[in-house]
């Protein structure tokens, strides 16, 4: 029996930790989604976001395991990581880095417990559905294996396997950009991290998937800082208003010498508020792939936070003390 960590240690747990007076261990604030309240022990980073045996199965006379892999992953991402937290920059990210923690992003998107959660709602809808459809069907033996607590396990890992390929490659032909929280606050992490989140509207179709065009993947390397992975088109739509916008300045400003009837007040407050949105998002696209961290606002905390709580399959850890009011509603 072996405890193995969900989101591992060097490279993001300890970015979130502290450590108490005269202690060497780093600790952290753990809030427990399924009950609703906040572990009152603080308790250290070797005990928390992990499960024994969480990526090691039986194979018939063996066993098998991932964690070897996952800890050299780990092992290669953590000093980077450290590095884009404490440059709070991507501009001295190589590209075997920028590789290396695309793989990093998309395996930690395939080992989370929700992801697993999810396999096993699909595996055992089948399993039932088979029972029903075909009762005397000869291969439902190995349905309800592949339901089994170690056929979702196998399952699972395979998942990892198969898929981090396809979808490292995805993160790293995406567009990247850092978020620095404010002062005042910090980013939460969960036991599933890496969180997807898109304004666009696809209605049956769904649009939550690394693939889905407009997709912003985030996930917090440390309580300061954050990477977001942004496909394509959400930044050739930015692009787009921006060129709109500019416009809309231009006639203002026209309108401004050419009417004499206009309130100059208004109209100088109007193109200063108009001025101040382009300079905004001209420091958002600057910042894409190379450039500083952009300091959040307020009210992008509370939605970098409240993805992590909604993405969570149970736990949510801080550095800090967690303060949650009312729940988000769960995706």
């Amino acid at each position: 029996a072996e405890m193995q960590h969900q989101v591992p240690k060097e490279a993001l747990l300890n970015n979130f930790s502290f450590k108490k007076p005269n202690k060497k261990s780093h600790h952290v604030f753990l809030f427990d989604r399924r009950k609703g309240k906040l572990i009152p022990t603080q308790p250290s980073v070797n005990n928390v976001l992990g499960q024994r045996n969480f990526y090691s199965v039986q194979v018939g006379e063996a066993i098998y395991s991932l964690e070897e892999g996952l800890t050299a992953l780990e092992e290669s991402s953590a000093p980077i990581i450290k590095r884009i937290v404490s440059d709070e920059s991507l501009s001295s990210l190589s590209e075997e880095e920028r590789a290396i923690l695309s793989t990093f992003v998309a395996v930690q998107w395939l080992r989370s417990p929700k992801i697993r959660d999810s396999q096993a709602i699909l595996l055992n809808t089948i399993a039932n559905k088979a029972r029903l459809i075909a009762p005397e069907a000869s291969n439902l033996e190995d349905i309800d294996s592949q339901a089994s607590v170690d056929g979702i396990k196998r399952t699972s890992l395979q998942l990892i396997q198969d898929m981090s390929g396809n979808l490292s490659e995805m993160v790293y032909s995406y567009r990247w950009i850092l978020h620095k929280a404010p002062p005042s606050q910090g980013f939460w992490v969960s036991d599933c991290p890496v969180v997807l989140h898109n304004q666009e509207d696809f209605g049956v179709y769904g649009s939550l998937g690394f693939a889905v065009p407009g997709i912003q993947i985030t996930m917090p390397l440390s309580s300061t800082i954050a990477l977001s992975i942004w496909h394509p088109k959400l930044v050739f739509d930015i692009t787009k208003g921006q060129d709109e916008t500019l416009k809309t300045l231009n006639q203002f400003k026209a309108t401004r010498v050419l009417n004499p009837n206009v309130d100059p007040k208004l109209m100088h407050n109007t193109i200063s508020e108009i001025e101040e949105k382009i300079a905004s998002v001209n420091s958002t696209l600057d910042s894409l792939d190379n450039g500083d961290a952009n300091i959040a606002s307020d009210e992008n905390m509370d939605h970098f936070n409240s993805l992590q709580f909604n993405w969570a399959y149970r736990f949510i850890v801080s550095l800090s003390l967690i303060h949650i009011s009312e729940p988000t509603r769960p995706l």
